[in-house]
C-alpha cells in the first residue's frame, strides 16, 4: 500500500467496527465473514482528496467460498486498484466491488472469476493475469450462463484466460470494451447447447484502436472446430477491430 493511502474501514452487518490494512492482511476479510454473526462484510475505502493516490485492495482466499460468504467492497473515489487472488472456487459466494469514481482497475491474479458471482461496478480497467503456478481466468456471466461485461480497457497476459460461452445470439457471452484491448494467453470457448450463428462477436471493441496481440495459438484466420461447425477467428472483424468468429463450414458425420 502506498504510504499516503489510508486504511480501510470494516463494517460487518452485525455492527462490528474496526480498521485493517487490506494490503498487509489480505486474508482477514475471510476470517470476518466466517464468524457466525456476520452475514455481510463491507470494506470501504476513504475518498481520496488533494491528489493523493487511490486505494490498493487485495481480496484473497485459500479455501472454497460458501453461500454465506458475502462481501461488498467500496474502494473510494481515487484511482483505485483491486487485486483478486482465489486459490479455490468462488462460485457459491457473492462479491461486489464498487470502484466508485476515478480511473479504477482490477487484476485477476489467481483463480477463476465468474462475473455472476463477482460483480464490478464503476470499473474501468481489467487485467487477467496469473503466473506459472496458477492462471487467472475471467468467466463472463458464469460457466454455462450468458452475460455481458463492459469495460474501458481490457488486458490479458500470457497466463491469463478468457472463458466465453457460445449458443444462439441471446445466449452467448460478450466482452464490450470502449478503449484498448491487449491479448495474450488462452481463449476458452464452451458450446452451451448448440451452435446457432454464422458469426459470433467475442469482444466488441467500441474504441478506435486495433486489437493488440492475439490469443495463444489463435492467430488471425486460425480455423477452430466447435460442435459440428468450423469457424475462423479474426481480430479485425465487425467494424474493423472486433474479435469475431466466422463460420467456414460444417462437419458431416459419415454413417
Amino acid at each position: 500500500m502506498h504510504p499516503n493511502a489510508q486504511q480501510f474501514v470494516v463494517r460487518p452487518a452485525a455492527g462490528f467496527f474496526g480498521t485493517i490494512d487490506m494490503q498487509t492482511a489480505p486474508n482477514i476479510w475471510r476470517t470476518l465473514v466466517n464468524f457466525d454473526r456476520f452475514t455481510t462484510t463491507r470494506v470501504r475505502g476513504p475518498q481520496m482528496m488533494n491528489g493523493l493516490p487511490g486505494n490498493q485492495v487485495q481480496i484473497a482466499s485459500n479455501s472454497a467460498l460458501l453461500p454465506s460468504d458475502v462481501l461488498a467492497v467500496e474502494t473510494g473515489d481515487g484511482d483505485d486498484t483491486v487485486e483478486l487472488e482465489f486459490l479455490a472456487s468462488v462460485v457459491d459466494a457473492s462479491i461486489q466491488i464498487d470502484a466508485g469514481l476515478g480511473n479504477d482497475s482490477a487484476v485477476i491474479q489467481h483463480g477463476v472469476i465468474p462475473t455472476n458471482q463477482v460483480t464490478f461496478v464503476g470499473l474501468e480497467n481489467l487485467t487477467v493475469a496469473g503466473d506459472a503456478s496458477m492462471a487467472g481466468e475471467l468467466v463472463i456471466g458464469g460457466s454455462g450462463l450468458a452475460g455481458n461485461l463492459n469495460l474501458v480497457n481490457y488486458t490479458q497476459t500470457s497466463y491469463g484466460q478468457l472463458h466465453i460461452d457460445l449458443g444462439f445470439a441471446s445466449t452467448s457471452d460478450l466482452l464490450i470494451v470502449s478503449g484498448a484491448v491487449t491479448l495474450v494467453g488462452m481463449l476458452d470457448l464452451f458450446v452451451l447447447t448448440e451452435i446457432g450463428n454464422n458469426t459470433y462477436t467475442l469482444i466488441d471493441n467500441l474504441g478506435p484502436s486495433p486489437i493488440v496481440g492475439n490469443f495463444n495459438n489463435l492467430a488471425e484466420g486460425t480455423v477452430i472446430t466447435l460442435a459440428a461447425s468450423t469457424y475462423s477467428i479474426s481480430y479485425v472483424g465487425g467494424d474493423g477491430n472486433d474479435v469475431v468468429l466466422q463460420r467456414t463450414g460444417t462437419i458431416t458425420s459419415l454413417a
